[in-house]
């Protein structure tokens, strides 16, 4: 029914030394604990530490204690003859009573584990930031009941006084609405205790921030003259990219692989939604691709950021967040030089596109589906019934400005 192993986590950490942990399988679902307990990969095996180790003795019992107690409740629990979660058990193994107990603190950390034992590094560090400034706020663990409506507003104070804008706190605070939600479904609070019923967050809102360029700025951009500065080149390649290419998202371009090249289009699966795209490519696009594929077309990837050392999703993760800053930054510099007032950034192809679009009389419903907005569910419904051909040839629109380079 549980299957019970210890493991080493597949991450180091900055000494080099790998966390052991007990894995815990039920119906497929995983769960760890941690140990708190560290050591080199090749002084482990077998579920214990290897003679290599200077105090394996001390550690092998510790590790025989843990097993033995995770036996010993789960015989409890099968005795009693109840349905019982992974969450059931690790608080029954660490002595936490299951609503009583369960704290704020407890339950991110839980969070963070899982999101990053399945990949999800990205979620798992904003669920990180958002423990951190919540916990340099209190200076003390709480209860699930104890984050009332009053302590909420004194928290998005404290962020305020440390720089935080809206979107910043709204950032933190859907996350901490997220793991409230959880720990509700999880029946480690009850629903009476929700404080987001009374502290909005939608009240954080920002109103006209998007940014979108007019057609005529984004063809300054695309014939900059950028010769001499290749850095800035890549960058005026990219950006042009994703316009031409729905708005495709920054991740999504670095994942693209040449085999997602297929009979003059680009098929590829969207990060974010999952959504398979299908993406008639139009010459400013083909122009970008040959100049990718004569300068590294035997590469597995069509852009130049990804090594071969990103293969985990935590390396890919640090890669993407470091490859993201790069591009914004020499976005700024080109924003500069095309003579663009509002600061130019990676999102900005992605919505300008969307505006364009919507000013040359395209229906909003074919440009939420060409975007992939997913969460609009009443629009995604209807738009079923449109044709992928449909939405290219609305794309083909983005090259009728007679201005365009790409023009006939």
């Amino acid at each position: 029914m549980v299957s019970i192993k210890f493991i080493v986590k597949s991450q180091p950490n900055k000494e080099g030394n790998h966390l052991v942990v007990l894995r815990l399988i039920k119906n497929r679902r995983k769960k760890i604990i941690s140990t708190s307990l560290y050591c080199k990969n090749i002084d482990f095996e077998n579920q214990e530490f290897k003679k290599t180790h200077p105090n394996y003795r001390k550690r092998n019992k510790l590790l025989a204690a843990i097993k033995s107690k995770a036996h010993e409740v789960l015989d409890e629990l099968l005795a009693e003859g109840i349905d019982f979660t992974l969450e059931d058990y690790i608080l029954r193994i660490k002595g936490v009573p299951r609503k009583e107990q369960i704290t704020v603190l407890n339950f991110f950390e839980e969070k963070i584990v899982d999101l990053e034992e399945s990949g999800k590094i990205g979620t798992g560090r904003a669920y990180q930031e958002t423990k951190n400034a919540l916990f340099k706020f209190t200076k003390r663990d709480l209860t699930f009941e104890q984050l009332t409506p009053y302590v909420l507003d004194k928290f998005e104070i404290f962020m305020r006084k440390r720089g935080n804008q809206n979107g910043g706190i709204a950032f933190k605070m859907r996350h901490l609405r997220a793991l409230y939600n959880d720990a509700i479904v999880k029946n480690f609070v009850s629903r009476d205790s929700y404080p987001f019923s009374e502290y909005k967050i939608s009240k954080l809102k920002i109103q006209g921030n998007k940014k979108a360029l007019k057609i005529s700025e984004i063809r300054r951009i695309e014939t900059l003259d950028l010769s001499s500065y290749p850095k800035l080149q890549d960058a005026q390649r990219y950006f042009m990219f994703s316009f031409y290419t729905r708005g495709m998202n920054f991740i999504d371009m670095m994942k693209l692989e040449w085999s997602n090249i297929q009979d003059n289009k680009i098929v590829f699966r969207r990060s974010k939604t999952n959504k398979v795209f299908n993406i008639e490519i139009l010459p400013p696009v083909k122009i970008i691709l040959n100049h990718y594929k004569v300068n590294g077309g035997q590469l597995k990837y069509v852009f130049p950021l990804i090594t071969t050392q990103d293969s985990t999703p935590k390396s890919f993760a640090n890669r993407k967040h470091k490859m993201l800053k790069v591009f914004n930054k020499n976005l700024k510099i080109i924003g500069v030089k095309a003579g663009i007032q509002d600061k130019l950034t990676s999102y900005v192809a992605r919505h300008s596109y969307g505006t364009i679009l919507k000013e040359k009389g395209i229906p909003i419903e074919i440009i939420s589906e060409s975007m992939g907005h997913s969460n609009i569910q009443v629009t995604m419904t209807y738009l079923k019934d449109f044709d992928n051909k449909v939405i290219d040839d609305a794309n083909k629109k983005l090259l009728e400005d007679p201005i365009s380079a790409y023009a006939s």
